[in-house]
């Protein structure tokens, strides 16, 4: 007979990482830094029980695994599909208009992505796992 109860989020994060092969470290890591190792520790931990869906699509890009299979678990129960696309289809979207308002604003970053719009495929992988490792050294020597 299967077991009807719903794993948790935390039991869900647990197994994962335990398949994967995954530590915290691991998570921050491939998240790009956009979750910390504290805030995925409080989680596993049953401390922060409600992250936002930002942290849930960190959490989720962190563990390789796609965002609404984590916000179904995160929800506690099943969504049907088209909740589940409206859910990622509207954090998708308000994540990117934060960014290109970020982007519009900032001098920099409009040069910056102007230079980005040059470059092949290939180097546009190279400069994000630039942009990574320099994120993480700062995060490293406790800059941020």
């Amino acid at each position: 007979m299967a077991d009807s109860r719903q794993e948790s989020l935390r039991e869900y994060i647990a197994r994962i990482m335990k398949e994967k092969g995954l530590r915290v470290r691991d998570i921050r890591r491939r998240s790009a830094g956009t979750i910390t190792e504290s805030y995925i520790s409080e989680i596993l931990k049953g401390v922060a029980a409600n992250p936002s869906i930002e942290k849930l699509v960190s959490l989720a890009r962190g563990l390789g695994v796609e965002p609404v299979e984590l916000f179904k678990v995160a929800s506690g129960g099943p969504l049907g599909e088209d909740e589940s696309r409206k859910l990622v289809d509207r954090s998708y979207a308000v994540k990117v208009l934060d960014m290109m308002r970020s982007i519009a604003l900032s001098p920099d970053l409009v040069a910056i992505a102007e230079e980005l719009g040059k470059l092949s495929e290939k180097d546009i992988e190279v400069a994000h796992v630039r942009l990574m490792g320099l994120r993480e050294s700062r995060q490293d020597r406790g800059i941020e």
